[in-house]
């Protein structure tokens, strides 16, 4: 069957890194199937369900697909008619709303919660700030974005802290890294064994 669908997408204000993706799920046993949110982490979940699962159940926003990077949603429809395109957009701006007010609510992952007392106190003392949901320390230096974040792999376990700079501005050549090796090209550039702690992050970056 032929669809048409009249859709928008949407960046979240930053990167949420919680693996936030889409389930489709049987509403009954002879019933449609519906999109759900997911997150790594069960709380996460649970609390993004409570927060957004009506708001998308009630039909006036079809979500299509999500991710850490954007949401994308649509009108099952071509959207011609005008009745339909004012709920669709009041739906919009509602989701909107609760999408502003999520990524503050959702609670630290259960797999690095040992860790955020730590973390907290290394955010403290850089004069940053923290997002205890994807456990990463924000900070700005000499006019530049700096992130200390965890990666994941996708059962939720930490593989590696990333020390991330966002210069805003293109690199030389002269100082991109290129890998060199007779061996193949290292996924991740620290390994968990070797990734640094909350107070070695702390001494990198402030000395």
């Amino acid at each position: 069957m032929l669809e048409s669908h009249f859709g928008r997408q949407a960046r979240w204000a930053r990167n949420l890194g919680i693996g936030l993706r889409t389930l489709r799920e049987r509403r009954t046993l002879l019933g449609g199937l519906e999109t759900k949110l997911a997150a790594r982490d069960a709380e996460q979940t649970a609390l993004i369900a409570t927060r957004l699962g009506e708001l998308l159940a009630d039909g006036g926003v079809e979500l299509r697909s999500a991710d850490d990077q954007r949401p994308c949603v649509a009108l099952a429809s071509v959207g011609l008619e005008l009745a339909s395109l004012r709920t669709f957009v009041g739906g919009l701006v509602a989701l909107a709303k609760r999408l502003a007010a999520l990524p503050p609510e959702l609670p630290a992952p259960a797999v690095i919660r040992d860790h955020l007392q730590a973390w907290t106190q290394a955010a403290r003392s850089l004069r940053g700030q923290i997002r205890p949901s994807a456990l990463t320390i924000e900070l700005t230096r000499d006019e530049l974005r700096v992130a200390v974040a965890c990666d994941d792999d996708d059962d939720g376990q930490v593989r590696a802290t990333q020390l991330v700079l966002d210069p805003k501005l293109a690199l030389p050549t002269r100082h991109h890294l290129i890998w060199a090796g007779d061996t193949e090209l290292p996924e991740h550039e620290l390994a968990l064994a070797l990734s640094p702690s909350a107070s070695s992050i702390q001494r990198l970056i402030s000395g």
